[in-house]
């Protein structure tokens, strides 16, 4: 299950002069968000039935070993990421200053993991800590690098990372069994590789082989024989959205065809407009389950909704954040204090056949709201249709009203989506080019009196909150919530109805 817990329940926040001082959830600061005696997220993914947990941001200051004893101790493996600090934001960034060889920012970094956390002292000998599974060198770098999807930029920077990582385990001399390594491309075409064009991230993977194979031909001189290490300890991963059933065409059949002996795994892997999540799901596992089949298996996107991300970002979460502190924590040791809320079983986007009334040549939202601005709104460029917009409307529970001008009417000439968390005016300005409407009603899980405090009494009794919801009215479900799906497709029994608030649907400052 893929985790960053940002505590932040609204967009607003890292926007208006908050920003989030540090993504790193693994270390001490955090314990309240993830250890046995604060929240227990560890606790709640293995509940599930997971089998891992992949990271995102990496502190290389921060220790990191008490967030690895407890992935121990709950029978989970760890995917840690390296962050894209030394690559991008770091004074002296290998992007801006290094001429993409990132070899001495990515060493520096990742001996202080292993200094921090990563290894443990065995008998006088340094090994990795039992729950390590993988390293992720970066997070989708084909869209990074700027100009994105430039093989001769991101491989260069790969493969002198990768060379770091190895030179920094040598130099602190570490032995035993080791994490392999890996790079998490995006699933997007790479019109300029030289294989794969318009094959999702199988073009980006082959000119990383190609590159580990022959550094110099991305002018970079390695230290390391880069290839045999390629070849003992490197997977290949991939970020999708696509169900299942098309992943296989589009993907896996010609993976095992070119990349033989190479495992990957999907790194992100929800698609939330799928109809039936937990069949999805089964089928992806039933994929990695194949004996015969390179793919290991998948990290569901995502345990915790970043409400901080806003706009689509909100499908992927498992869980919301509810009303009940669970108690205060710094990011850093000279951060703001931030607030572990509760977490909140999501429903699953609904799907519709129909939006709500249409009305046309007429103006409900003229305005995205600005940061100052007490009322919630979003924009979109490129929303084909009326139908798209107000189905972008449909997916935010905050979203009240929207409106869409087709592209004769705006001055980038693109069609144009405007979302907002205000009720349509009562007399709505005149224009053409342009429609109107609301969302559809919205079924929701468990809605409480916005006046009540705490949870009710029945509430907290029940055994298992998103497994017995109760609806406002009586209209079922069109899916279960999310985090059903996925203890269905993983096994888990679910959490305790303790470790959870009552279901509800997503939550806005």
């Amino acid at each position: 299950i893929s985790y960053a817990p940002v505590p932040l329940r609204s967009p607003r926040l890292p926007m208006a002069g908050y920003p989030l001082p540090d993504d790193d959830f693994m270390s001490e600061h955090t314990e309240v968000l993830w250890g046995s005696q604060g929240r227990g997220d560890l606790a709640v993914m293995k509940s599930l039935g997971a089998n891992a947990v992949r990271l995102y941001g990496n502190d290389a200051s921060l220790d990191k070993r008490g967030f690895l004893d407890e992935a121990k101790r709950q029978g989970l493996n760890v995917i840690a990421g390296i962050s894209d600090y030394p690559y991008l934001q770091m004074p002296g960034n290998c992007a801006k200053h290094t001429y993409l060889n990132c070899y001495s920012q990515v060493r520096a970094a990742y001996k202080a993991n292993l200094e921090r956390g990563f290894l443990l002292d065995r008998d006088g000998e340094k090994v990795y800590h039992p729950a390590l599974l993988t390293i992720i060198l970066m997070n989708e770098p084909d869209l990074k690098f700027l100009p994105a999807g430039r093989p001769e930029h991101f491989c260069k920077a790969l493969v002198s990372a990768f060379d770091a990582v190895l030179d920094a385990e040598q130099e602190l001399g570490v032995v035993g069994p080791k994490p392999n390594f890996t790079v998490t491309f995006s699933f997007g075409v790479c019109p300029h590789c030289y294989d794969f064009q318009y094959k999702p991230g199988l073009g980006q993977m082959a000119e990383l082989r190609r590159a580990m194979r022959n550094p110099e031909f991305v002018n970079y001189t390695a230290r390391n024989d880069l290839w045999k290490a390629y070849q003992e300890r490197f997977e290949n991963s991939v970020n999708t959205a696509n169900p299942a059933d098309s992943l296989n065409n589009l993907f896996l059949k010609p993976y095992h065809e070119h990349f033989p002996g190479v495992p990957v795994f999907i790194g992100e892997y929800h698609s939330p407009a799928t109809h039936d999540q937990t069949a999805d799901l089964q089928e992806i596992i039933r994929l990695a389950s194949d004996e015969s089949s390179l793919l290991k298996g998948l990290s569901f996107f995502e345990f915790q909704a970043r409400y901080d991300k806003g706009g689509s970002e909100l499908s992927f979460g498992m869980f919301g954040l509810g009303d009940k502190p669970l108690g205060r924590f710094k990011l850093t040791d000279n951060s703001l204090n931030y607030t572990a809320w509760c977490l909140t079983p999501l429903a699953a986007p609904r799907h519709v056949d129909r939006c709500g009334d249409f009305f046309r040549d007429v103006e409900y939202v003229q305005d995205v709201p600005n940061l100052t601005s007490n009322v919630w709104g979003l924009g979109f460029d490129n929303t084909e249709t009326p139908e798209d917009c107000c189905a972008k409307c449909l997916e935010l529970p905050v979203c009240k009203s929207w409106t869409w001008i087709a592209a004769g009417h705006t001055v980038e000439n693109r069609h144009r989506c405007r979302l907002s968390g205000a009720e349509p005016p009562k007399a709505p300005r005149k224009a053409q080019g342009i429609v109107s409407g609301v969302p559809a009603e919205r079924v929701q899980i468990q809605r409480r009196n916005k006046r009540d405090r705490e949870p009710t009494e029945e509430a907290v009794s029940a055994t298992a909150p998103y497994m017995r919801v109760e609806m406002k009215e009586a209209v079922p479900l069109e899916q279960p919530p999310v985090p059903n799906a996925v203890a269905a497709a993983f096994g888990g029994p679910g959490p305790e109805g303790a470790a959870l608030c009552p279901a509800t649907a997503i939550q806005y400052w």
